[in-house]
């Protein structure tokens, strides 16, 4: 009988090398699956470490930029607010471009080394940086990475404004001096302790600040023979002057430094806005005999202050009388076009109180005429931040000073002519259209005033430009 015959089985030596065979297999492709596995993770550690890198230093690119803008803030405020001239707020020796034609301003801050391999620079450039329109910023900032990583940059653009309101002294359309003019300044108020102390010629300090916005030669005229401890500034016209005038940053200093002329000075009168106010007392009589303010029986406003409206045509009408303000009190005499809000005749005085519990502060909005005669004194007891007269009128007004006299505060009115007497000494700022300043007249600017509003420049626009059309714009202006 004939069986079929099966497949014969495999020896057993060739199963074995199957098996081998089935496992080496087996372990290259997990050897592969792992090997794949540690380059995509060292793949991924290094784009991680990469990221973290990049993530880093654009921290380090962003304050760079800032420094950028930081150093042109400087120059702006060493040439309007330490008066020193265009060529000197802007040193050359330090890498700046400046051309007065174009109005621009450019630099390149380089050498900076941020870590290992990497090193940093910055381009800034300033547009209208001697403040002949709005002043604008762009600071470009570069980042250089190892191994052939793209750099990191970051692009900021920042628009500008002044922000002090009390600059000295200062007329839009011009400023003239007889003979004999004075600038110094001193502080009236310790910033630590807030210790006020009236002007002392051993206080005092050659910052005085002095300027007119015009453009147009001599409108700014110190005079015969004037001492300027501080700064002089026109919108771009010549300054005149006559006989020995000094000009310097030392007090007991002579000549006339040349360096401390700011050609390049702008100023822009802030908007004056009588405040809202709850409680209103009426003045509808001439004040003639001394007086304290407030008044037994006069109502405060919410805010704390007194406020007085006075009728059409009525003021304070002083012959010798005196008086004193007690409690923060806010006039307002804005019923006055074209006639007086304020007439002494003779050696009046206007005081703060000293007792206990006085708190004195004193606010004057008209847009009428006021007149200081035979030597009146205006609030000398009180730092001039206390006292301010703020002139409202469109037009035209004027505040003048007859026989000298001494006069704390300060004056903001655009639209005023101001004319300070032989002999008057003004401590604080005062800002007007036009101003005359006879002979021996003495100004001491008090620097704490400086620091109304702030102070310099304040930023009224920050923009990191980031997509390409954004940074497209500055593209020319940053190739320097």
């Amino acid at each position: 009988m004939n069986l079929a015959k099966g497949p014969h089985p495999q020896p057993r030596s060739q199963r074995d090398r199957a098996q081998r065979g089935s496992v080496l297999i087996v372990c290259l492709l997990l050897s592969a699956i792992i090997g794949i596995s540690l380059v995509s993770y060292l793949k991924l550690s290094t784009t991680s470490l990469n990221l973290s890198l990049r993530s880093f230093y654009s921290n380090s690119a962003m304050n760079l930029a800032e420094t950028g803008l930081e150093r042109a803030l400087y120059c702006l405020n060493q040439n309007q607010v330490n008066g020193l001239n265009l060529t000197s707020s802007w040193p050359a020796a330090e890498g700046w471009t400046t051309n007065t034609t174009t109005h621009i301003a450019t630099c390149t801050y380089s050498g900076f080394t941020l870590g290992p391999n990497t090193t940093g620079d910055v381009k800034v450039y300033v547009r209208n940086f001697d403040l002949t329109g709005t002043v604008v910023i762009v600071a470009s900032s570069s980042v250089s990475l190892p191994n052939g990583v793209a750099p990191i940059r970051k692009f900021i653009e920042v628009t500008l404004a002044r922000r002090n309101m009390f600059a000295g002294l200062v007329a839009k359309n011009s400023l003239r001096g007889d003979s004999n003019l004075k600038v110094d300044s001193w502080a009236s108020t310790n910033p630590s302790t807030g210790a006020y102390s009236p002007y002392a010629s051993g206080l005092a300090k050659a910052t005085g600040p002095i300027g007119v916005v015009s453009t147009g030669n001599g409108a700014l005229n110190v005079g015969n023979d004037a001492t300027i401890y501080g700064t002089i500034s026109t919108g771009g016209g010549t300054i005149t002057k006559a006989g020995t005038s000094n000009l310097t940053n030392v007090v007991g200093g002579s000549g006339w430094n040349t360096g401390l002329e700011n050609k390049a000075f702008t100023y822009t009168f802030p908007a004056i806005i009588i405040p809202a106010h709850s409680a209103e007392n009426t003045i509808s009589a001439n004040i003639t005999a001394s007086a304290s303010f407030p008044r037994f029986g006069d109502v405060a406003a919410s805010d704390g202050k007194y406020y007085y409206k006075f009728a059409s045509g009525i003021g304070i009408v002083y012959s010798s009388g005196t008086m004193t303000i007690k409690q923060p009190v806010v006039f307002i005499m804005t019923a006055h076009n074209g006639v007086n809000a304020i007439y002494t005749s003779s050696a009046a005085t206007f005081t703060y109180g000293t007792s206990a519990g006085d708190n004195g502060a004193f606010t004057v909005y008209t847009n009428g005429n006021i007149n200081f005669d035979s030597g009146a004194n205006w609030f000398q007891n009180k730092a001039p931040v206390n006292t301010a007269i703020y002139g409202t009128n469109p037009t035209s007004q004027t505040f003048v000073t007859r026989g000298g006299g001494t006069f704390y505060g300060s004056i903001i009115a655009e639209n005023a002519t101001i004319n300070f007497d032989s002999g008057t000494n003004i401590m604080g700022a005062f800002c007007c259209k036009d101003m005359t300043l006879l002979g021996g007249v003495n100004f001491h600017y008090d620097e704490s005033l400086g620091q109304i509003g702030g102070g310099g420049y304040k930023v009224t626009k920050w923009k990191e430009l980031q997509s390409a059309a954004e940074r497209s714009t500055y593209t020319a202006q940053l190739n320097f």
